[in-house]
């Protein structure tokens, strides 16, 4: 179930990553959705954003200290699945769209934290490089259905919009795969 769920997890940042750039520059006329981010903002856009991916490693893994990583991962997919249900919609305003971007990433980068903290508690820190390494292959696969996913979904729904929706339900589906996870009982 962790496996699944940072699969689901990190699959919703990989495609944001992977795709924000072009989404910025999405017109659609038809739907009225029509971008004013100019090419110039997306450095400034990336920087910002690498450094929130960064401050959400710590962050994240400091909130697992202080309340577990379970309840950090049910909040941290919680705000996910909100960020991107409501990411289509930051086409207005070039300071709404870096908000939210930076905040994508900083839930994404909470996955580098949380998952090998989890992985410590429910297997033992005993084997904890062999069973992360484990669990770490879902990145793999996470990384390799994001970047392919990102244009089949857009090709198939000429839209970013089922893009994003599709990814807030994968959001939830980990957080109830993080709900179900229950920590082994130590004798």
């Amino acid at each position: 179930m962790l496996w699944a769920t940072f699969i689901l997890s990190a699959m919703s940042g990989l495609m944001v990553i992977g795709s924000y750039a072009s989404f910025a520059k999405t017109v659609d006329v038809s739907e009225n959705f029509i971008y004013i981010i100019g090419t110039a903002d997306f450095v400034l856009i990336g920087s910002l954003a690498a450094l929130f991916n960064g401050l959400g490693r710590i962050l994240w893994g400091k909130m697992a200290d202080l309340i577990t990583y379970q309840k950090a991962m049910l909040i941290m997919f919680s705000t996910q699945a909100i960020l991107l249900l409501v990411y289509f919609n930051t086409n207005f305003n070039e300071i709404y769209f870096l908000i939210i971007t930076c905040a994508i990433y900083f839930c994404f980068g909470g996955n580098f934290s949380l998952f090998p903290t989890a992985t410590a508690d429910l297997f033992g820190s005993k084997n904890l490089g062999p069973n992360y390494g484990i669990v770490f292959t879902a990145y793999g696969i996470a990384g390799f259905i994001g970047a392919v996913g990102v244009n089949l979904f857009v090709l198939a729904f000429g839209s970013y919009l089922a893009l994003f929706v599709v990814m807030a339900y994968l959001s939830v589906g980990a957080i109830v795969l993080a709900f179900l996870i229950k920590p082994p009982i130590r004798k």
